[in-house]
């Protein structure tokens, strides 16, 4: 399976789903993390 996962803002993703984006890997699956900014203030 491909899972894309959308975040609105740098890290979002691996905050919000990065235990599960391990297992999903774990698992054989391809995960792919989108974030939305631009990454400017960080």
């Amino acid at each position: 399976m491909k899972i894309l996962a959308i975040g609105a803002h740098q890290y979002d993703n691996e905050f919000r789903v990065g235990g599960m984006a391990h297992k999903w890997v774990s698992a054989g699956h391809q995960v792919v993390f989108l974030s939305m900014c631009n990454g400017e203030g960080v």
